[in-house]
């Protein structure tokens, strides 16, 4: 029995933020139910790429084949349903009547309008776990602001600290990184809120904030702003008190080894794999903060050792001697690498595409591991076990539905 298999979860979350805490609870055996409408499906399920755009037969088979929502969204149900109209409020909060656990993606200003707030929704059930994940929360000014995930990086001040050190602009972040973390603290939240209700019988609302869930992973920037007064800017690939620290180029065409060196033993773990003993007397690297300050002196004669190897060698050598290092990895050798793959990859079968890698939990629970039950649902696959079988609307009614296009 998997840890959360007397769970359902009602899923109205859209994109990489809204849709991760719903599969990270779906892995754990929760009944985790995702809910659309057929104007307005997530935007994951659109721009399947050309490859997979091949196979579409139809416009809706388009809807099918994007791989991103088939990996967020495994092993959910799905279902439409339109909540912005009579009908679909009132299966909406009969499904809630039914459920553990609400999760949304939405502003404030939404649900609100059509009485699926949380102060509504409680008085159909009192026991139910709603979690609103938004940019900057439920309340303050910033409260209905819009964003992406890189818009949340940047508010968060992230962004600041991205870049080479002799640029004056920040970079901005090609991957969701304010999308994910807050998924991330969404769904602990969600299972403290359960925890919770299991010892005393109440639900509760989570108010989460996307921008905060990002900034108050930037401890070292802002301990240095508060004590030291220091606004931090791009440092590259280097660390202010780190040396050697960085990517070092390989043997191979666009080759690297990540090394880092923070403790005195690490230090003479680098001297002792490449054979530089005479380092370890040198009055230059005698310790950390001297390292830093003659950081230059290191980096080149590093980057010639590491030259002469590949960064499978490198890495192993340094990793002999109690040294962190290891391959920069492209996303490819991420995928192929057998080490990587055996704990990192499962192949689930999707209707539209055949077998296809998703990714899997990055933690195991050894008694009840997470798994990964099956492909993301289709369009409204599951309208009739939700509907008919688990609400018991009458399937003369939801074919009413159908042609008035509640569901």
């Amino acid at each position: 029995m998997l840890p959360l298999e007397r769970y359902r979860v009602i899923d109205l979350g859209t994109a990489f933020a809204g849709s991760m805490p719903g599969q990270y609870l779906a892995d754990l055996g929760a009944q985790v139910v995702k809910v659309e409408a057929r104007t307005r499906p997530d935007g994951l399920r659109f721009g399947p790429g050309p490859v997979l755009k091949s196979r579409a037969k139809s416009r809706e088979d388009l809807l099918e084949l994007n791989p991103n929502f088939h990996a967020i969204n495994r092993g959910k149900q799905g279902i439409t349903v339109d909540i912005t109209s009579r009908e679909g409020i009132r299966l909406a909060r009969e499904l809630v009547r039914v459920s553990d656990v609400w999760i949304d993606n939405f502003t404030p200003d939404v649900l609100p309008k059509y009485g699926l707030d949380y102060r509504a929704l409680r008085q159909v059930n009192p026991t139910l776990v709603m979690a609103s994940l938004s940019v900057a929360g439920q309340e303050g000014p910033l409260r209905d602001t819009r964003a992406y995930a890189n818009t949340i990086t940047a508010l968060s001040g992230l962004s600041t600290l991205l870049g080479y050190e002799d640029t004056t602009y920040p970079e901005d972040l090609h991957i969701a990184y304010g999308d994910t973390n807050a998924a991330i603290f969404c769904a602990f939240a969600v299972l403290t809120a359960l925890f919770h209700r299991r010892k005393t019988g109440r639900g509760q609302f989570i108010d989460l904030s996307a921008w905060e869930s990002t900034a108050c992973l930037l401890g070292e920037p802002m301990l240095e702003h508060q004590f030291l007064g220091i606004i931090p800017g791009h440092q590259g690939s280097r660390h202010p008190y780190a040396a050697p620290h960085g990517n070092y180029p390989c043997r191979g065409d666009d080759a690297w080894v990540c090394i880092t060196v923070t403790t005195e033993e690490e230090w003479q773990g680098l001297c002792r794999a490449m054979g530089r003993s005479d380092w370890a007397q040198d009055p230059r690297f005698v310790d950390g903060y001297a390292r830093t300050k003659n950081r230059a002196a290191l980096d080149s004669p590093v980057a010639e050792w590491t030259r002469q190897r590949t960064p499978q060698d490198a890495s192993a050598l340094l990793q002999r001697e109690g040294v962190p290092a290891a391959p920069v990895l492209t996303v490819r050798d991420r995928a192929t690498d057998p080490a990587l793959r055996q704990r990192y990859i499962n192949d689930v079968a999707h209707p539209m595409f055949g077998m296809a890698p998703v990714y899997a939990m990055p933690w195991r629970l050894k008694r009840t591991p997470p798994q990964t039950r099956g492909p993301a649902p289709l369009l409204g696959q599951h309208n009739a076990d939700v509907f008919g079988k688990l609400l018991g609307l009458p399937s003369g009614d939801m074919q009413t539905l159908i042609k008035q296009g509640v569901l």
